[in-house]
């Protein structure tokens, strides 16, 4: 009897090897941009989700206190002072003088936005570089609207925050037909 040999292989060779390598290369050369832009824009939806959730705190405290509440920049949750990139504070304003005084109640100190962002504001109004106040009855005393904007001034990316009259406050991404404005 005769022994046959079988000659099997097995693996790759080092051209399949070489083109499955160049087509993963391409395919993340081609991710790599999408990726980013997704990671920015997430990172924006978290700060501005942020500054909307301390406004509807600063309204429902408002409401279910009785009393007026503010929401001013504070960069060490001690005072009312710098912007708000700095942090801001929730406050029960006992005494309705929207002075941030001993007797008046922090609820809440947020942190600092990231190096990379900013905030502008469509009249200077009220908030940034003062207080926004909400009533007992949920209104503001300011109308105004807030841009956080990414360090390289895309308003496609930016988030437009509003505070309207009667306390109800919206965010919106984009750039409404160029009515955000990111850079000064």
């Amino acid at each position: 009897m005769t022994a046959r040999i079988s000659k099997i292989t097995a693996g790759f060779t080092l051209i399949e090897l070489m083109i499955v390598v160049v087509i993963v290369a391409v395919g993340m050369a081609l991710a790599a941009p999408s990726f980013y832009t997704t990671l920015k824009n997430n990172r924006l939806r978290t700060e501005a989700d942020r500054i909307v959730t301390s406004f509807n705190l600063a309204r429902s405290e408002a409401v279910k206190r009785s009393v007026d509440v503010v929401v001013c920049a504070s960069p060490d949750g001690a005072t009312c002072s710098g912007g708000p990139a700095d942090g801001w504070l929730v406050y029960a304003d006992l005494d309705q003088d929207a002075v941030l005084d001993p007797a008046d109640i922090p609820i809440k100190v947020y942190e600092a936005l990231p190096a990379d962002y900013s905030i502008t504001a469509t009249n200077g109004g009220a908030y940034p570089g003062g207080s926004i106040v909400f009533y007992p009855d949920g209104s503001s005393n300011s109308p105004d609207t807030i841009f956080l904007c990414p360090s390289d001034d895309d308003a496609e990316a930016a988030w437009a925050i509003s505070v309207n009259a009667p306390g109800r406050v919206t965010a919106v991404r984009g750039n409404n037909g160029g009515a955000y404005k990111c850079a000064p």
